[in-house]
């Protein structure tokens, strides 16, 4: 049998194993999600959930990059890197994670000190992903836009494209606005189209996106929470 053979056998099981804990873990509120890999490379998603903390405050988790390191699914290194050194990685031809940070992980930059409230601004986001065998050392360079020219209404949107790394597709936007049902609370809208490249079927790919998807918002709900009343964990605000 051939390694691309066993390889993909490995990781249908492993696919099978996220999905199952998908629908036995965490679920957030107001939680949906819809896939489809048919008709182009990787897998898109597109998320929907409730956060129980102001839009605001989950923008500021949001933007906080240089700690998503360790807490966040999947990602082990997470910090701004400026123009140059995007670009600098990208005419060096720069293949492993482990260089971009020995080059430009001193000298990394932190979105919130960039941050242009109530504008439209930019900033570039490295990311080192923890990913099993065979897709280790898989890291991106992408280009972050942010939207606050909404701050009034308490609507922040974020677009996400990749500019380079061991990745063949990675896109994303995400929307925040308050919740219908509760001013309180955040509407969190998330799509991304992903496709780490090598030897994975799309549908493995989508699968481990919905099993991804659910940890990140319950991750993210926390760090909001931790920002009311300066980095005290908050109570969420009762259901209605």
């Amino acid at each position: 049998m051939k390694r691309p053979q066993i390889t993909g056998i490995i990781m249908a099981l492993v696919s099978v194993c996220m999905a199952t804990a998908v629908y036995a873990g965490y679920q957030p509120k107001d939680y949906s999600i819809t896939a489809e890999t048919k008709g182009f490379p990787g897998a898109k998603a597109n998320m929907t959930a409730r956060i129980a903390a102001a839009p605001e405050l989950v923008w500021q988790a949001t933007l906080n990059s240089n700690t998503h390191a360790g807490k966040y699914p999947k990602i082990k290194q997470s910090f701004c890197v400026t123009d140059e050194q995007a670009q600098d990685a990208k005419a060096k031809k720069l293949r492993n994670g482990a260089t971009v940070l020995r080059l430009y992980g001193k000298a990394k930059c932190n979105a919130p000190d960039l941050r242009e409230v109530g504008k439209a601004w930019d900033y570039n986001l490295y990311q080192l992903l923890d990913y099993p065998f065979p897709l280790a050392d898989r890291w991106m360079i992408t280009k972050t836009h942010n939207d606050e020219t909404r701050k009034g209404q308490q609507i922040y949107e974020q677009t996400g494209k990749l500019i380079y790394g061991r990745q063949d597709i990675y896109e994303f936007t995400i929307k925040i606005s308050p919740h219908p049902n509760n001013k309180k609370h955040s509407k969190f809208d998330f799509y991304v189209w992903t496709d780490p490249g090598g030897f994975i079927a799309d549908w493995m790919i989508q699968e481990a996106t919905k099993y991804i998807a659910p940890e990140f918002m319950r991750v993210l709900e926390i760090e909001a929470q931790k920002l009311v009343g300066g980095g005290k964990t908050s109570s969420p605000e009762p259901e209605k």
